[in-house]
């Protein structure tokens, strides 16, 4: 018999509303404390304790006993005192300031995921899912975006099931001006008629399901709309759903008023029976009795959504068929990569997406099995791990490959490189394909490790989902057709090379607040970000929606765009005081001339002062244009508003790509690889999709639903053609400018390609790598850029140098793209720049045990060192300093001609041997001798260097170790090392 129970009763309820897709899961800080096993700042209590601790150390003057008064009221739990305690740490901490960023960065931008379950099991529940914590942690294992609730436009549709993401209640630590943590941030967030509004309707609508609210939900947001939901719905048949702990059901209870309509579900007896439960309320799942206290609740095996449910909630599920196979080709050097980046996949395999048992592994020199070969074969994704021992293996180059590569470009699997450690992989038989993380930035090279795995897995997500919908689409026995387009389109209309997008344009996170921006009269705007990301498109569509809508822009006339890549709009701006109403925008601002940038800086200052109604001055500049003046003018920085693009997130670029497709009829076959190759710019994959369709020859929209095949391979190397004629050139002589013998500014051209805004700080790359501090000192002091721009002034026209800044920007996105996708070897052999550097640099590296040896080196180097030889010397140390130190070993190695090694048993089991988390330096020097650098191993006493990985170096006393010499046999070899370096240079 059925159980009569209440709980029975209430539990089919919710189990009928998450069925029906009309729930919204509300996440609290108890989903947030399972994720991380408990970590202390994954709770709002925790924070504010660690906020009192970081007020102690980086705040300066605090009251006497002002700590301990906070934590008492952090420890009293009342609501009021929590929110006290909050806005004393909020204030104290300021929340325009860098060192709030940083505390919300550390803490809560910190945390790690160590059990996804309860996370995986809300996903599997396949509803809208809203949290008030301040974390991604949902989103590192969902793979969802996240929206916080300053993006009305945005929270609307996540909440209606129209976009995938997360509705941050309360904000997002990536967004420090979201979070709503002290009295006068719930103000904030009460004060807005949109979030409020939201809420409300969410709470008229749907069925909430509070999960991880141990603490209550008594603050203020919760607590007004609970408030006004006991007047609007005291007799409404309808019912919200809290979950607690059995032992805490009554008390939960008690809590609520019965005009508010929750009800308090027991979920199990300990915390661990959370994610069982959660999965029991899966569509499709058994029914399961309420856990009481005397009787814990079965465990309950899940059943997957039905695949028209799943559509109908906007999620891709997997097919019904099989999981993909994914199979792994690395190099033994690389186990630890390998074993992190199948950690990091575990959320895609628990979803039942990808399998990846199909492992393989290679070794130089040693041929691969018959098993092993059939495993790629039958591959889906093929993920490999490029390092230079990767590409030093047989394998790599081999038939099995071949064979893998040729199924890639027929369609039949997707061979994806994911490039662990800097090397010359351009230059082998996986240069063209598209490789992660994003700007073909190796692993090693970030700081945080996580998060490049994060940015890796990502992709991969956008890879698997297209291809278990296309398995769904093949096993299905019937396909939707593509809506008809309600018009017909020209494809330069559709996707587009220049101008603005009207068909295809899409809305960024920041397109709202631009739009409130533009409407407050007088306070004037600064639009910053990379070179096409979509700055002057947003402001353009701004304006037209702002004039639509009846919001007229200050002053009532037609806004004005002028730019400062136009003389007769430059020499307008010199009188803008005599003629300005309504609202101008100055496009490329970063462009004026230096005294009018500080007229107009002057000029922003003053509109602000007047509260000018009638006149409104916007800038639309490169990055840290805000920064820029806010350095001309210091008290401007509370009278403008900074509205930053970045590169958008990939959902924004497949949205952007879908309705293209709806208008001119037609699918992408490789959709996924379209997203990756633009690198989050809008503007890049306009460009990619035009090509693509205009070599499948579409040039309109098509009368039946046609599929167009990428070869993306192709398709850039279409745009590298048409685009070389305007950059090789230009990037040629820039390589050169510091002379065929220095490198400098091919590394240059390296650091703007690998940057996500494209700019690079020469300040802060002195800092990162010592060993190019004098080659940029001497790029300032000898004024190379001003030089080559005087005798090649194209240059100038996309590629923005501004002294004051020390900053060097590309300023056209196709410049960003080409150099993404070219071989700046190519480009660097082309100048004449030899591959090594060189430029009297010799790098050693040895352990403090063995220091005597390098003193007795440095002696016999000593006359090489007076005529201008530059010695990098690292102790084992170095590498511990800080998290970017392998970063910039690895910079100073490149930046060398000849690298000698002071070898020893001590140096073999050092800190250059590697870690985990990196590779020795050995690999390092690898590269270097690739690249034509010289590498020396001196072993100072006996050792075994075999297997070490310096053994493939030539050694320069290879019978005997210096220890084991006499006196004059060790100053002749150390004599023979100080000749062969003054040789080579």
């Amino acid at each position: 018999m059925p159980d009569p129970s209440p709980s029975s009763l209430l539990l089919e309820d919710l189990r009928k509303q998450i069925a029906d897709q009309r729930a919204v899961v509300v996440a609290g800080a108890g989903v947030s404390m399972a994720a991380t096993g408990g970590n202390p700042v994954a709770s709002w209590t925790g924070l504010l304790r660690d906020g009192v601790s970081r007020c102690e150390h980086v705040v300066p003057g605090l009251p006497r006993g002002w700590a301990s008064r906070v934590r008492q009221e952090i420890e009293s739990g009342d609501i009021d005192d929590l929110l006290s305690a909050a806005e004393k740490i909020s204030s104290k901490l300021n929340p325009q300031s860098g060192e709030y960023r940083r505390w919300l960065r550390e803490t809560i931008g910190a945390l790690r995921v160590t059990d996804p379950s309860v996370i995986e099991a809300l996903q599997a529940l396949r509803v809208p899912i809203a949290t008030t914590n301040y974390d991604g942690l949902i989103e590192d294992v969902t793979g969802l975006e996240a929206v916080t609730w300053r993006h009305g436009s945005e929270v609307e549709r996540v909440l209606r099931g129209d976009d995938p993401g997360v509705v941050h209640l309360h904000g997002h630590w990536r967004e420090p001006e979201s979070v709503v943590l002290g009295i006068r941030s719930y103000d904030a967030v009460l004060g807005d008629a949109h979030a409020q509004t939201m809420l409300r309707a969410l709470r008229a609508t749907r069925t909430f399901l509070f999960v991880g609210f141990g603490a209550g939900l008594a603050d203020p947001n919760f607590g007004a709309l609970l408030r006004w939901s006991r007047g609007v719905f005291a007799g409404s048949d309808y019912r919200h759903f809290r979950l607690a702990l059995a032992e805490d059901v009554a008390r939960f209870q008690a809590e609520h008023q019965p005009e508010e309509r929750v009800f308090v579900l027991p979920y199990g007896t300990t915390r661990t029976d959370l994610a069982s439960f959660l999965r029991s309320l899966v569509p499709g799942a058994p029914a399961t009795r309420p856990a009481t206290p005397h009787a814990p609740p079965p465990a309950i095996a899940t059943a997957p959504m039905s695949a028209p449910r799943a559509a109908a909630a906007g999620v891709i599920t997997p097919p019904a068929r099989r999981p993909l196979r994914v199979v792994f080709g690395y190099s033994r050097r690389d186990d630890e990569y390998r074993d992190r980046l199948h950690v990091h996949l575990t959320p895609l395999r628990r979803q039942g997406l990808i399998d990846t048992s199909h492992d393989a592994l290679m070794d130089p020199g040693v041929d691969v099995r018959a098993a092993v070969n059939d495993r790629f074969d039958a591959a889906d994704i093929v993920l490999l791990l490029i390092s230079a021992s990767f590409l030093a293996s047989d394998f790599s180059y081999g038939d099995v490959m071949q064979r893998v590569l040729a199924r890639h470009n027929a369609g039949e699997t997707r061979v994806v490189p994911i490039l662990l450690r800097p090397c010359d992989w351009q230059g082998s038989p996986y240069g063209e394909l598209q490789a992660l993380p994003r700007n073909a930035r190796p692993i090693t090279s970030w700081t945080d490790h996580d998060e490049a795995f994060l940015d890796v897995v990502r992709s991969i997500r956008l890879l698997v989902e297209e291809l278990a919908a296309k398995l769904t689409m093949v096993t299905s026995t019937s396909t939707v057709p593509q809506a008809t387009p309600e018009r017909a389109y020209q494809l330069f209309e559709v996707f587009m090379k220049s101008g603005m997008p009207t068909v295809t344009f899409v809305a960024t996170k920041r397109f709202q607040d631009l739009k409130l921006a533009l409407a407050q009269p007088g306070r004037g705007v600064v639009i910053e970000g990379p070179s096409g990301i979509g700055k002057t498109t947003a402001l353009r569509q701004a304006i037209k929606q702002l004039r639509e809508e009846g919001h007229l822009v200050a002053g009532g006339s037609a806004p004005e765009i002028l730019s400062a890549r136009k003389q007769a709009d430059v020499a307008r701006l010199a009188t803008i005081e005599q003629w300005h109403r309504g609202t101008v925008a100055i496009d490329d601002f970063h462009r004026l001339p230096r005294e009018l940038l500080q007229r107009m800086a002057d000029y922003l200052k003053s509109l602000a002062d007047e509260d000018a109604a009638d006149r409104k001055l916007v800038v639309v500049g490169i990055p840290k244009t805000g920064q820029a003046l806010i350095d001309l003018a210091f008290d401007l920085a509370n009278r403008i508003e900074v509205i930053t693009f970045n590169r958008v997130d990939s959902a924004l670029v497949q949205k952007m790509i879908v309705q293209g497709e709806r208008a001119l009829n037609v699918r992408f076959d490789r959709r996924a690889e379209i997203i990756l190759a633009s690198d989050g710019s809008l503007n890049i994959a306009q460009f990619l999709c035009f090509y693509l369709c205009q070599a499948e020859s579409v040039f309109a929209t098509q009368s039946k639903t046609a599929t167009v095949r990428c070869d993306i391979g192709d398709a850039i190397r279409n745009v590298l053609t048409a685009l070389s004629p305007k950059f090789r050139e230009p990037m040629r002589r820039f390589a050169r400018m510091a002379g065929p013998q220095d490198r400098v500014c091919v590394r240059l051209l390296e650091e703007l390609r690998r940057s996500d805004e494209g700019s690079v700080s020469l300040l802060m790359l002195k800092d990162t790598a010592p060993a190019l501090a004098t080659p940029l000192r001497r790029f300032e002091e000898e004024q190379w850029m001003q030089t080559l721009q005087a005798s090649y002034p194209e240059l100038e026209m996309f590629l923005f140098y501004d002294p004051s800044m020390h900053r060097i920007t590309i300023d056209d996105p196709q410049l960003a793209f080409y150099l993404r996708s070219v071989h700046l070897e190519e480009i660097a052999r082309e100048a004449g720049v030899l591959k090594q550097q060189g430029g009297g640099r010799i790098f050693i590296s040895y352990v403090l045990s063995d220091l005597r040896w390098l003193e007795r080196l440095q002696v016999h180097l000593g006359p090489l060192t007076k005529r201008g030889l530059v010695l990098d010397i690292w102790e084992e140390s170095r590498l511990t300093r800080h998290a970017g130190a392998y970063s910039e070993l690895r910079q100073v190695i490149e930046a060398a001609a000849m690298s000698i090694v002071l070898v020893s048993a001590d140096y073999l089991v050092s800190e250059f041997s590697g870690n985990p988390d990196r590779g020795g330096i050995d690999v390092l020097l690898g590269v270097a001798a690739e690249n034509g650098a010289s590498v020396r191993p001196v072993v100072l006493k006996p050792c075994l260097l075999t297997g070490s990985g310096l053994d493939r170096f030539p050694v320069l006393n290879p019978d005997a170790a210096l220890s084991e010499m006499g006196e004059s046999a060790v100053e002749s070899t150390l004599v023979r090392l100080a000749e062969e370096i003054a040789r080579l240079l």
